[in-house]
């Protein structure tokens, strides 16, 4: 019943929501049929809990939808290509085939189809890619050498360690590397310069037949012309980029005998002294 005053007040726990009969903890204060919820610390309120159900539910849809399509026969394996210059025996071919056709495209274990081709790691790389529908593709490639340490130790593009058969006459020696504790690759540091380095590897004038890594220079002796060029090795890739450019802008002209790369706005060459003479064989 409503006071003097004409104003209704009423105040009650647990006052039903009125919305499917939900009940949640509270006050509810109506006057004059104006009515306000003040819900309890700790209460959560029906229109989040409603927005969890529907998150809920969407999640589940869609994992019964990608469960469907990794799984559907659309997306099993029928046919495995091989590409690549090696070539192995029919045995092993076969191995692997019958490991892996009839299995879903996505889920089949690369780590196992390694295991089951039976090649050495460090002489050959395999490399799986999946093509829809239903096709795996399997690359085979020889490990080539691109650099020796000191102690003639072969190392690939990536500077994991290579058989000691990969150790060509004439690749380039890299000074101040060293492999991880485990022995079999180049230490993170010497991996990241190693890959900055790679496009200048094959380059035909500016090839280096030393790579001399110190704590804050890189030094390079470039196999044809003898010339010694210097890099910080914080912003390898730009400097290269510059000696592109400054060889392309000599024309006929040779290298001059230093060439200082590590300057941000410029190239310091020195023309006089005498060139290192350990060049690579050709």
């Amino acid at each position: 019943m409503a006071p003097a005053g004409g104003c209704g007040c009423v105040l009650g726990e647990h006052a039903p929501s009125g919305v499917g009969g939900e009940v949640e903890a509270g006050l509810v204060l109506r006057v004059r049929g104006w009515v306000r919820r003040v819900t309890a610390p700790g209460a959560v309120p029906f229109a989040l809990r409603r927005s969890f159900v529907w998150a809920a539910g969407v999640s589940v849809v869609l994992l019964v939808v990608l469960a469907l399509l990794v799984f559907s026969p659309l997306l099993r394996i029928h046919t495995v290509s091989w590409t690549g210059p090696l070539r192995l025996s029919e045995a092993s071919y076969r191995t692997l085939e019958a490991a892996s056709l009839g299995r879903p495209l996505y889920l089949v274990s690369e780590r196992v189809l390694r295991r089951t081709l039976a090649v050495e790691p460090r002489a050959v790389h395999c490399s799986f890619h999946r093509h829809h529908p239903a096709t795996l593709e399997v690359n085979l490639a020889p490990r080539r050498a691109v650099a020796i340490l000191d102690d003639e130790t072969p190392l690939d593009g990536k500077g994991r360690r290579l058989a000691s058969e990969h150790a060509l006459r004439g690749l380039p020696r890299l000074v101040g590397f060293e492999l991880d504790p485990g022995g079999k690759r180049l230490q993170e540091r010497g991996r990241t310069v190693l890959t900055a380095l790679r496009g200048l590897l094959d380059a035909p004038t500016l090839a280096p037949a030393e790579i001399r890594l110190a704590e804050n220079e890189i030094d390079l002796v470039l196999a044809d012309t003898g010339t010694r060029v210097r890099l910080d090795p914080a912003a390898v890739e730009p400097q290269l980029l510059k000696l592109r450019v400054f060889e392309a802008s000599l024309g006929s002209e040779p290298l001059p005998a230093s060439i200082d790369l590590r300057f941000e706005a410029q190239i310091v060459v020195r023309e006089q002294g005498t060139r290192n003479a350990s060049r690579r064989p050709r």
